[in-house]
């Protein structure tokens, strides 16, 4: 998150929700839940790999999946 918006979590305030190896890529995937509150206008955008942020709820996610708005890499939210 630093790198990408500028903003530094406390691993204490999170939780790994999700591990896998990814032999296409030849890395590991992990996901990660943080109960942690900060302010947009701290953040700063990486502009060569982040185009946009905003806050939305878990629906506003899904249909933003199902809207193609988001890649889907990204599906795996469902199950959390």
């Amino acid at each position: 998150m630093e790198e990408e918006i500028g903003i530094q979590l406390l691993r204490t305030n999170g939780q790994l929700v999700k591990s896998e190896r990814r032999d296409c890529f030849n890395d590991f995937y992990d996901v990660w839940l943080f109960d942690q509150s900060f302010e947009m206008s701290d953040t700063i955008l990486q502009e060569e790999e982040v185009t946009a942020i905003q806050w939305v709820t878990k629906l506003e996610l899904e249909r933003m999946l199902h809207a193609n708005n988001i890649v889907p890499t990204l599906s795996y939210f469902t199950s959390i």
